[in-house]
């Protein structure tokens, strides 16, 4: 938690995503519920400053960054 942000952050050693993958990944529609959903819905809730990231290079893993408002709730 950062200046009331939560940065989730998920990497691999995977084989990649080639730059293209990356650019289009939240942008193209798909046929299933996947990450694009997660991003609008993160998006719709919360604004245009959160949701999720990508970077990734061929042959040496992706990384992906999710980004929530942090607010602190007195009930939990």
């Amino acid at each position: 938690i950062q200046n009331n942000i939560i940065e989730l952050i998920i990497s691999d050693n995977g084989p990649g995503m080639t730059a293209d993958t990356v650019k289009y990944i939240l942008k193209k529609k798909s046929d299933g519920y996947g990450v694009r959903n997660v991003h609008k819905r993160i998006q719709l809730y919360f604004g245009k400053d959160y949701g999720l990231s990508y970077s990734s290079l061929e042959k040496k893993g992706t990384v992906v960054t999710i980004r929530l408002p942090y607010t602190h709730n007195e009930r939990y």
